[in-house]
């Protein structure tokens, strides 16, 4: 399968790729609302490029860049229609992996691509816990 565009994190002032994860579909399981995104092609099967910024410890969604089949761009306000500004990400609790380095040779498992070593930030309800490096060996799970 192909690799899938990845989400985007700010994190210390760097644009990084969040390939592994996208928080948001825990939002849309959660209040079970999920905008009806369109599919523009194989490397995008949700149907949207979620933004993200960890910023004084707090995860939020600061933009969302897709199109809905109705033929309009999707914006936050699709999703949170009753707010402006950047989204505090409350509904999230997980981990996200964020690869360091040059992708080594062309190894591809499924739609992630392996790294060898992960910036690894732990987060619960949005706020961030904890955050340390692993090896793709450490965790155990050959990126995917």
């Amino acid at each position: 399968m192909l690799p899938q565009v990845p989400e985007r994190l700010t994190y210390e002032g760097k644009r990084l790729d969040l390939p592994f994860e996208q928080p948001l579909e825990a939002w849309f399981e959660q209040s079970g609302n999920r905008p009806d995104f369109a599919v523009p092609h194989t490397a995008l099967w949700r149907g949207y490029v979620a933004s993200w910024e960890l910023r004084e410890g707090k995860l939020y969604l600061t933009g969302i860049e897709g199109m809905l089949t109705n033929g309009r761009q999707a914006t936050l306000q699709t999703v949170f229609p009753d707010t402006t500004g950047d989204i505090f990400a409350h509904w999230y609790s997980g981990s996200f992996r964020l690869p360091e380095g040059e992708l080594p040779g062309t190894i591809c498992i499924g739609y992630s691509p392996v790294y060898g070593r992960y910036l690894v930030l732990t987060i619960e309800n949005g706020i961030l816990i904890s955050s340390h490096h692993e090896t793709d060996d450490e965790l155990g799970n050959y990126g995917v």
